[in-house]
């Protein structure tokens, strides 16, 4: 039986509201175009690779580790003061989110679609997660080393793996009224999941996340590294009748095997099974 047609008059409404959105992600892109110069400028200024660098090796080498119920790093002040207000002012606007409110909606770093400030200040912040990284992996050394035991038996000791640990898939993830909680992002190869809380100067330390059962409050340039993949953290939810301006975005981010890296491993596993 053949699929029968769609209602041309939903078929058209739905190819208006499309077109509406699109002319709102326009609007939102070229926003910042009067002053992009003078903007430009100023996050030349700020954005310093090697010293911002300095600055988070030194609040990630000073974070206090917990391992139970979850091995986890939480840092306080993350970013420079002035470069984590060029990241709150580089969150681009609503209309570039994708996803439902109830499931979470998010943005890819860095934006493929955004205002140009906003794409050069996530693009750093992404170079940044990548210096990160390796750091992170080795202050969880010995966690990690029995969190793989378990997930990987077949594998050696991930010391002796051989392949490249780097950073994954990272985003911004946008909660609002209505968001009914759950995991992060579906990534079973990820060895750390680290989210960095967004919070901006009117947001309270409610509807933060949690590590199996336990309770972590959403602190503004707060950096919380967990050992394990994504579905280890899960987002706290927003009643449907919190104030209607009440957002909560953070940074989420991944380390874990390279694609090529995951094929390699995998043949492992398969010729040991």
């Amino acid at each position: 039986m053949k699929d029968r047609p769609a209602d041309p008059l939903s078929a058209f409404a739905s190819s208006i509201e499309t077109l509406r959105r699109r002319m709102e992600q326009l609007a939102a892109v070229r926003e910042d175009e009067p002053q992009l110069a003078a903007r430009i400028g100023r996050l030349e200024r700020v954005l310093d690779v090697p010293r911002v660098a300095a600055h988070v090796r030194s609040a990630v080498a000073g974070a206090s580790l917990v391992v139970e119920p979850v091995a986890r790093l939480v840092a306080p002040d993350l970013l420079p003061a002035e470069v984590y207000q060029a990241v709150l002012e580089a969150i681009p606007a609503p209309v570039l989110f994708d996803g439902r409110v109830e499931r979470g909606q998010e943005l890819r770093v860095p934006p493929r679609l955004a205002p140009v400030t906003a794409i050069v200040t996530w693009t750093f912040v992404k170079e940044i997660g990548r210096v990160m990284s390796d750091l992170l992996v080795a202050r969880l050394a010995e966690p990690l080393a029995a969190y793989t035991r378990g997930r990987f038996p077949s594998l050696p000791p991930t010391g002796e793996w051989g392949v490249e640990i780097a950073l994954s898939e990272a985003r911004i993830v946008r909660r609002v009224p209505g968001y009914q909680g759950g995991s992060s992002a579906d990534r079973p190869w990820d060895l750390v999941t680290g989210v960095l809380c967004l919070g901006r100067p009117q947001d309270t330390e409610e509807f933060g996340s949690r590590l199996q059962g336990r309770s972590m409050p959403f602190r503004a340039n707060s950096l919380l590294a967990c050992v394990g993949a994504a579905d280890t953290h899960a987002y706290a939810s927003i009643p449907p009748d919190a104030p209607a301006d009440t957002e909560r975005y953070t940074y989420e981010f991944g380390i874990g095997p390279t694609k090529d890296a995951r094929r390699t491993l995998t043949a492992r596993m398969q010729k040991t099974s």
